[in-house]
């Protein structure tokens, strides 16, 4: 198992550093007025792309280390990797996944203040020109059915790419 765990970690660090990168990009382009939909749509594609080899890689390790006799979580990859000497890989893999979890929590937020400005421009929009599209007796700016709040602070890849939570970044 030893080469092939530490290989796992390298690659799963690799993935999430690529993963941080794209994370970055895309706080850039939230940032920026008016929204770049076409390229964050592009981006999203490409985190989803790498969530799914943060999975295969996730799942990889896990029967790795079940394999091998360890438990499939962090005390078990924390135990093989001090007996075949890649400490310090895994202990930067962590760091990398702590630091990919904050990034996206950040963005949630972004995407959740997005959100909520484009609904309250909307409600001030459809007031001005339709007065009695505005229900006292229900909740909502306008007359139908009423969209869910927005999600803040979503983890996981998946959430940033818009398909829930995934254990991805908050395994460890």
């Amino acid at each position: 198992m030893n080469d092939e765990f530490q290989r796992n970690l390298q690659q799963h660090h690799d993935t999430v550093v690529t993963f941080i990168e794209l994370l970055v990009s895309e706080q850039a382009l939230l940032a920026d007025t008016p929204t770049p939909v076409d390229a964050l749509a592009r981006l999203t594609e490409r985190k989803a792309d790498q969530a799914d080899a943060l999975d295969t890689l996730d799942r990889q390790r896990r029967s790795l280390l079940d394999a091998s006799g360890y438990t499939p979580d962090r005390d078990g990859g924390e135990a093989a990797a001090a007996q075949q000497g890649c400490t310090p890989l895994w202990q930067a893999l962590l760091t990398q996944i702590a630091t990919a979890s904050t990034q996206n929590r950040i963005n949630g937020l972004a995407i959740g203040n997005r959100l909520d400005h484009t609904n309250r421009t909307l409600i001030f929009l459809v007031a001005r020109q339709r007065p009695d599209a505005l229900r006292p007796e229900r909740p909502g700016p306008v007359a139908g059915p009423q969209p869910e709040p927005a999600r803040r602070g979503l983890t996981g890849a998946r959430a940033a790419a818009g398909a829930g939570p995934s254990a991805i970044l908050t395994m460890y």
